[in-house]
């Protein structure tokens, strides 16, 4: 059975969101893997970490609630009771002071599930964390995972608009074989991101192919994105040494900062080992970087010419992969170049330069180039919704490297 495919509007959810200037360094990491999407195993032994950063030593009382979400991160209408075992609201008891830091912080941990909170559903989750004011200062969403069918993504440089230059397009193939989906074009949506980064997801509602107990995606534009080019990087892992990617490091009371090597255009692939855009704190100095590792502020620069049909953004994990003020770069008319200062711990930092389409999503060509040759991680998320049920099941997922 063939039938056309249509996408639905992409749906653009970050998975951090801070509403507090103070929350910093906030990571969302999977069984202590930095490198894996934010998604647990219903049922499993999988173990979700949250940690963050509140500037300054004033320890303020965190509270934090868990709400559950449709496929397009709606509210759903599940009651805490029908997807959580637990109480709503707990304390966030995990908390210590940063030590010998210049910029002084306190450092927070919480692990879902706990001995509070056990859930009980598949879908999309966010944990609201919120002061004692009630007052909401972070979110931090993820996604547990119900296996019931089997997901295949093929990705292929040989697109609809070209063959082996600037493009990746994207094949997926859903095995249902032994799970009952009877009208998938009604029951099904398949959301595809590359990089984790929200803004370049597509939701795909309608397959090309049914057949032999499977569910085919392919051959369609939605399916195509722009190969971007290997991030940049840089590492600021002490307060001594000029590491790669940076040409300074010093004091300016009351901060350490870091100029970075001064960014241009690429015009041709660059090949490097980079992080797909994320960040790991990391001090080679202390014991515990967590608490250990200081702040420094860090200045970005880009030559290659003003553009005034749009703005510039640093992007990546670092700017929470997000095209906003926080991300935004300023031209500066007297240096002729693009500038950007952030706020950021010590470790291994990956970002790219983008501008905006007129879709609003992030787009490379400009500074960055597009080139099949890049490796860009590609997830693709199933969620079922049987005639009758109140909720969108997590029922499948892949996550594959394009090389």
């Amino acid at each position: 059975m063939a039938a056309f495919l249509l996408a639905a509007p992409a749906i653009w959810a970050q998975d951090i969101v801070l509403h507090d200037d103070a929350i910093k360094s906030m990571k969302v990491e999977v069984n202590g893997d930095w490198s894996l999407p934010p998604v647990i195993m219903l049922g499993s032994d999988d173990v979700l970490h949250i940690s963050f950063d509140r500037l300054g030593h004033d320890y303020v009382d965190l509270t934090y609630s868990i709400k559950h979400y449709d496929w397009d991160w709606t509210e759903s209408e599940m009651l805490e009771i029908d997807y959580m075992d637990g109480f709503s609201s707990n304390d966030v008891e995990d908390y210590a002071s940063s030590l010998n830091t210049t910029v002084e912080y306190t450092h927070y941990d919480l692990t879902i599930p706990n001995d509070d909170v056990r859930l009980k559903l598949s879908g999309n989750y966010a944990v609201i964390l919120s002061d004692w004011d009630g007052n909401t200062v972070a979110e931090a969403r993820f996604r547990v995972l119900e296996p019931l069918v089997s997901v295949g993504t093929e990705i292929s440089p040989n697109t609809l608009i070209d063959n082996n230059k600037s493009h990746q397009q994207l094949r997926v193939v859903v095995n249902n074989t032994g799970y009952e989906v009877r009208v998938p074009q009604n029951e099904l949506k398949v959301v595809v991101m590359q990089n984790e980064c929200p803004q370049t997801a597509v939701t795909l509602t309608r397959p090309t192919f049914i057949g032999g107990g499977k569910i085919e995606y392919a051959n369609t534009r939605d399916l195509i994105f722009a190969a971007g080019n290997e991030f940049r990087r840089f590492e600021m892992l002490n307060e001594n040494d000029v590491m790669m990617g940076m040409d300074d490091i010093g004091w300016f009371a009351p901060y350490y900062h870091v100029t970075l090597t001064g960014d241009r255009r690429r015009t041709n692939y660059y090949y490097d080992e980079d992080q797909d855009g994320n960040y790991i704190v990391r001090n080679n100095d202390v014991i515990d970087s967590a608490t250990e590792a200081d702040y420094m502020l860090v200045h970005f620069t880009l030559d290659g010419g003003r553009l005034y049909d749009s703005d510039v953004y640093v992007y990546g994990e670092l700017t929470g992969n997000v095209l906003d003020d926080g991300s935004r770069m300023t031209y500066n008319e007297e240096g002729g170049r693009y500038e950007k200062t952030l706020l950021l711990k010590q470790g291994l930092y990956n970002y790219r330069y983008v501008t905006t389409g007129r879709d609003g999503r992030p787009v490379t060509a400009d500074f960055e180039g597009d080139f099949y040759e890049t490796e860009n991680e590609y997830s693709a998320y199933v969620y079922h919704r049987a005639f009758g049920e109140r909720y969108d099941r997590l029922v499948g997922m892949s996550h594959v490297y394009s090389r």
